[in-house]
């Protein structure tokens, strides 16, 4: 989980509208930290994605292991794995974030960065609410 921490303190101490985040400048494993989300899949919430994590399950791949996942994962979380981290992969390879927009409203959009910075935009909430 550090590199969840590692994105948020880089995105918080970069002013992104003066020096913007270059893709090719964010860490390695900040870049695949979409793959070791799972709280975009509808019925998971944050506490059964910590219990996964804390289950040996880190990532897509680990999900996808039957060894890793037998006694941890019930059968319908198995299945909304199963359906799921596929069409996550396609939409990562197809380039379509509004896959992730669950992220967006659990307070977690900060997770898509790293895959697609160079389709995000940026804006300055503290100058907006002071407008309105």
């Amino acid at each position: 989980m550090t590199f969840f921490w590692e994105l948020r303190q880089l995105l918080l101490a970069s002013n992104v509208s003066q020096n913007p985040i270059k893709v090719d400048t964010i860490p390695c494993p900040i870049k695949i930290m979409l793959q070791h989300t799972f709280i975009h899949i509808p019925g998971i919430g944050k506490q059964t994605e910590l219990d996964l994590w804390k289950g040996g399950i880190h990532n897509w791949d680990d999900a996808d292991s039957f060894q890793k996942r037998f006694g941890l994962v019930g059968a319908r979380l198995q299945m909304k794995l199963d359906e799921y981290i596929p069409a996550s992969r396609t939409a990562i390879r197809l380039k379509n974030a509004a896959f992730f927009e669950r992220l967006s409203t659990l307070g977690e959009a900060w997770r898509v960065f790293p895959e697609f910075a160079d389709q995000c935009v940026f804006q300055n909430c503290r100058f907006w609410s002071l407008i309105f």
